[in-house]
Parts: C-alpha cells; structure tokens; sequence
C-alpha cells in the first residue's frame, strides 16, 4: 500500500511538471498557429508558403552558425557559474564570441554580397522583381540575428532562468511578429501582399527580440560585462571547451539537417507552390503532439548526467522515467486521436485552400508518423547528456541518408504526399535505433 501511495504521488508529480511545461509550450504554440493563420489569410498561399519556408532556412542556418556552444554551454558555462569563478566566466564568453564571430561575420558578407547582385530593392539598373532568389539576401541578414537569441537566451539558461529563456526562444519572436503584423496591415494598411514589406516586418521582429535577449543578459551577467569586451587569450583557452562544442555542433547539424531535409526538398521541388504551405502547415499541427514527450522529459535533463555514476539515484530516475513513459503515452494517443478527428476542420482555419483532399493526407501521414515517434518517449536525451553523444550522432545520419533516399524513391511515385510517408517511415525507424541504442547503453531498468 506504501509503495502504490509513493508511486501515485511520483506520478502526480510527474504530471504537474508536465501541465505547467506543456501550458507554456502550447501557448507559444497557439501563438505561432495564430500568427500562421492570420499570415495565409492576407497572403496568397504561394507567398505564405516561400514565407513559412524562409522562416525554415533561417533557423537551419541560424541554429548551425552556433557550432555547438548554445548546447555546450550548459555544461561548461553552467558548471562555471556553479562554481561562482569569474575569471572563468569571462574567458569563456569572449572564448565563445570569438568561437561563432567567423560564421556570424561571414552570414553578414553573404548577404550583402546576393543584396548587390540580385538587387531586391531595385537600386542599381540590374534589379528586378522577378527573382525570387531575393529571399537569400534576406535569410542570411536575419540568420545571424536569430543565433545572437539562441547564443545569449543559452547565457540566461546557465544562469537559472531557464523560464526567461524558454519565453523569449517560444515565445519572444511569435508575439513580436503578431504585434508588427497588426500594427503594418491594420494600423498603417500596408499592402499584404508586398513581399519586400512583409520580409521587413520578419527582420525587424528578429532584431527587436536580438536586442531583448542582449538586455536581460546584461542584467543577469552585470558583473561580467567586462567579458564583452575582453581580449580573447587562446592560452586561457580550455580544451574540454572546444570538444564539446565540436561535439555537439556534429550533432546540432545532423540532427537539424535530418529534421529538416524532406522540407528543404519539398522546397526546392515544390518552391511558390501551395503544396509547400500544406506540408509546412502539416509540422505545425503535428507539433502539438511533438510537444508532449518534450514537456514530459526535458525536466529530467538536470539529472541525466550525474546519476550514471551513482546506483540509488540511476533507480530513481528509472522509476520517474518509467511512469513519465506512461503518461506520455496516454498524452500522445488521445491528442493525436483528436486532431486526426477534426484534421479537416483544423486545417480550415488556415483558409478553405487548405481542406483539399492532398492537405489532409500530408497532416495524417505526418501526424501519425509523428504521434507513433513520440510513443517512443524522449530517449534521445539519454544518449545526449550521457557522454553517449557521438553514438547519437550516427543515428542521425543514418536518418538523414534514409530519409533522403526514400524521399527521392517515392516523390516520383506520389508526388509531395510521398515525401510525407518517406518523413513517417524514416523517424520510426531513427526512433527504433535511438531506443535501441539506449537499452544497450544506459543502465536504466526499462528506460
């Protein structure tokens, strides 16, 4: 009877834990579902699709010009503060602004360099609007931007505001681009369908949210403001520093590139195409059940690494693992039940364009490969923070080579919807090896 009344309240705790995590996630997430209707009800849905798909790149680019430290520096920023060592502190920040100011400055160049040949302002006598190559300009002048968030929101995380963080990477952009939308469409009447005007109002969010992380982390690291400006001494330079970086930045871009690889091709097989904004839109509903295992799981990252190595804790987790496992399974299975029920009504918020028969296929296929993964639990933070890295690393580019393939395979059989059942198909199977792999690795009971 003791030991049900101890497994009731775990569970519980569990399950609050997950309420408050998910609340949060499923507002930025209503917030960005928001933001996407409003974008395809003003926009034509070519447009609306090249948009969705700019957005895309920019993340890819953005998350990638990082090199690993929005990650590594959990640990090795983390553990410094831990230790409340200032000097460390600030050799590690102006270590890690030198480590990403390369790929930063030369996004910078990029753009500049595609703004003067392919002239999308019209400004010199060669420019015309009938390229639609002036999105590049456009994505790598914001890419930089979004990697200043994700660089200084990582800082705040180390710090313990982890909340702020998670507001401002969720949230932050969504609402801003929701507030500029409003002001330049109803207040200053804009014309909608003003591609140049509509990438200017994305910019501008970037950059309004770049200089709000950049405040809160002076806040937080005011007494290490000398860091900005310190002189970067490779000798001070530690070598556990570069490794994880490294580390993680292999398996940053791995994991981005097979996340992403079947919408960059429907891109570049579907671009201005309509068929684009179904299979963008398609992620975005699924992410409701995406977000599940996330909300559920994430919270056990703190605690990952340091049980390894101490039984009694190593059974603890493994028991708070296994009743989260239940849970999300629970989660999962009605939440994906109910959108597949209402997918025809669901799509029809974003416009009557979307309730055609092939929009619907695409969100089943992608909503069933999705909710079948997440069924799986969150095991890949398993393989993440157990020095189990490089294994996960694999795994991915196992993913990428066989969702590449398939995709290719059956695109010529079925077009768009093809490429929706070779995504499905391929996660289930990342999802089997990433299972696998921690059953043989880690030393959890029914992990």
């Amino acid at each position: 009877m003791l030991h049900l009344t101890q497994t009731l309240n775990s569970f519980k705790l569990i399950l609050r834990k997950t309420m408050v995590n998910y609340t949060t996630l499923i507002i930025s997430l209503l917030i960005e579902s928001i933001l996407n209707a409003i974008l395809s009800y003003y926009l034509q849905i070519e447009f609306f699709a090249d948009v969705t798909l700019s957005l895309r790149l920019i993340f890819i680019f953005g998350s990638v010009y990082l090199l690993g430290t929005q990650d590594a520096n959990l640990k090795s920023l983390r553990l410094a503060i831990v230790k409340n060592d200032t000097k460390e502190i600030q050799q590690y920040i102006a270590w890690n602004f030198s480590f990403v100011k390369k790929t930063l400055l030369t996004s910078i160049i990029l753009a500049l360099v595609f703004f003067i040949i392919f002239d999308p302002l019209n400004l010199f006598f060669w420019g015309t609007d009938t390229l639609r190559i002036y999105y590049l300009p456009f994505i790598f002048f914001v890419a930089p931007l979004f990697s200043v968030v994700r660089l200084f929101s990582s800082f705040i995380s180390c710090q313990g505001k982890s909340y702020i963080s998670l507001l401002i990477n969720d949230l932050g952009l969504n609402l801003l681009l929701l507030i500029l939308i409003f002001l330049e469409f109803s207040i200053f009447n804009t014309n909608p369908n003003n591609e140049i005007m509509v990438l200017r109002i994305i910019f501008k969010a970037y950059a309004a949210l770049a200089i709000i992380v950049i405040g809160f982390t002076l806040v937080y690291f005011w007494k290490h403001l000398s860091a900005l400006t310190l002189s970067y001494n490779p000798k001070l330079t530690k070598l556990k520093w570069v490794e994880d970086a490294k580390t993680h930045a292999r398996n940053i871009l791995a994991f981005t590139i097979s996340s992403n690889i079947t919408i960059l091709l429907v891109g570049a097989l579907a671009f201005h195409d309509k068929k684009l904004a179904y299979y963008n839109i398609s992620f975005l509903i699924a992410k409701f059940v995406v977000l599940i295992p996330t909300a559920i799981f994430r919270p056990f990252i703190p605690s990952i690494s340091s049980v390894m190595h101490n039984k009694k804790n190593r059974l603890a987790l493994s028991k708070n693992w296994s009743e989260a496992k239940i849970l999300n399974m629970v989660l999962v299975s009605l939440t994906c039940l109910l959108i597949f029920i209402f997918d025809d009504e669901i799509l029809g918020i974003f416009g009557s364009e979307f309730r055609e028969s092939q929009a619907v296929y695409i969100l089943d296929i992608i909503l069933i490969g999705e909710s079948i993964r997440c069924l799986f639990g969150y095991n890949e933070l398993l393989l993440c923070y157990t020095n189990l890295i490089n294994e996960l690393t694999k795994i991915e580019l196992i993913n990428l080579i066989l969702q590449l393939s398939l995709s290719l395979v059956f695109f010529n059989i079925n077009d768009i919807t093809g490429i929706a059942l070779a995504y499905a198909i391929s996660i289930n199977i990342y999802s089997i090896l990433v299972y696998s792999k921690t059953k043989q690795c880690i030393p959890l009971n029914n992990n």
